[in-house]
């Protein structure tokens, strides 16, 4: 096995691009078919046929970490309230899929999915198929003990040729604020196509990061809008 690393990081908000790329040694399998030339008389010959395959895995690895301005107890309510935002408006559907408590524990955990919708390179959808409709499974727990929370997430969409797999944590943080980090694991895995692995690897990267960012003004939005804009109309 063959690999290499390689990081790129931001200062401002803490943000962290990791690469890894794994080349797999190659292994080998049989092929077994009947000899066109045996004699009926003679034990059958096999021709053996050793096949070397190269299966290609490109991961990256991105991370950030930040807080907002807002008590935990806040956010948490909020965050059932992120979408739909104007400023995502690639994420088009929200629906809940299970939700129960822990009787012992009073542990939320809520399964949802999240159908998205964005433009796709036509070259993604000659390759591979598919349509700019996207469906992600997201999973949460919710430990108000504890005051933390969890989310996961990994996409359904062309899961067969690459996966997105997302943590998000919030927090409680110092002077009534909350900590959010987030971070993703992006894999590409296709066989022999090692152009084809890098391209769509690098798209799935990109929009990543794109996605991210609008979900971090996004939600700022919306928090600002239930909580600051609430109480000043109160206040």
């Amino acid at each position: 096995m063959i690999g290499f690393t390689c990081r790129d990081a931001g200062v401002a908000n803490q943000v962290h691009r990791h690469s890894f790329f794994m080349l797999c040694l190659p292994f080998e399998f049989a092929l077994q078919s009947y000899s066109p030339h045996h004699s009926p008389r003679k034990p059958l010959e096999l021709a053996i046929a050793r096949v070397n395959v190269y299966i290609i895995i490109i991961m990256h690895f991105f991370s950030q970490a930040f807080n907002y301005d807002h008590p935990w107890s806040h956010v948490v309510i909020g965050m059932w309230h992120k979408y739909p935002n104007p400023h995502c408006t690639h994420v088009v559907t929200v629906d809940v899929v299970d939700r129960s408590v822990d009787p012992a524990t009073g542990i939320i955990r809520t399964e949802r999915v999240l159908g998205c919708k964005q433009k796709t390179p036509g070259w993604i959808v000659k390759l591979f198929g598919g349509s700019e409709d996207a469906f992600v499974r997201e999973i949460s727990f919710v430990d108000p003990t504890t005051q933390n929370v969890t989310i996961t997430s990994i996409n359904l969409s062309l899961s067969q040729f690459a996966t997105c797999c997302e943590r998000i944590q919030y927090t409680p943080s110092l002077q009534n604020r909350t900590s959010f980090s987030q971070t993703a694991e992006i894999q590409a895995r296709l066989s022999l196509w090692r152009s084809a692995a890098d391209r769509l690897e690098s798209w799935l990267v990109t929009r990543f990061e794109q996605n991210a960012q609008l979900g971090k003004v996004g939600f700022s939005d919306v928090l600002r809008t239930m909580w600051e804009e609430r109480h000043a109309v109160h206040a």
